[in-house]
């Protein structure tokens, strides 16, 4: 993937394949990295969503 610049850009690739027209940033997570420096605080109530999991119940 290139780092997280190179996930940053398939997921605006996939979003545009699927004619979203929102911003899609990867979420990657690991244990040195804080979720407080990858997710912006104005950003923090919007929902995570992984397009190719159905979330049905």
């Amino acid at each position: 993937m290139n780092g997280l610049s190179g996930a940053d850009l398939q997921c605006h690739r996939q979003s545009q394949e699927a004619q979203l027209s929102s911003t899609f940033r990867a979420f990657l997570s690991s244990p040195t990295q804080n979720l407080v420096s990858i997710v912006r605080r104005t950003d923090r109530a919007l929902p995570v969503v992984n397009l190719k999991v159905s979330n049905k119940v």
